[in-house]
């Protein structure tokens, strides 16, 4: 919403970028991006990734989203969440284990 509401119009129009992804990889890109923050080491952020990278791609949406890119090229993703009121900090957090 702050993206959205700002003066500065590349924000905006990050925000509608952000609106067309998965709602749950960008809340959990988020969240990576604050735990790293806190991390020591490269290495420690290297591993948050791969249990990222893994839960993303059981998840599913990793995988819709490849299919409308590069196989059926119809760009119409269909996410397991429509927007970000959809999900809960549950799921996100569960994506790191």
């Amino acid at each position: 919403e702050t993206l959205r509401t700002s003066d500065v119009e590349a924000a905006r129009e990050a925000a509608d970028l952000l609106t067309q992804r998965s709602p749950l990889s960008v809340a959990a890109t988020v969240e990576a991006m604050r735990r790293a923050a806190g991390m020591d080491s490269v290495h420690e952020v290297l591993e948050q990734d791969k249990r990222l990278a893994r839960g993303l791609v059981e998840h599913g949406d990793f995988v819709e989203g490849v299919r409308a890119q590069l196989v059926d090229k119809d760009r119409a993703p269909q996410w397991s969440q429509k927007s970000f009121d959809e999900m809960s900090d549950e799921q996100v957090a569960r994506l790191f284990d």
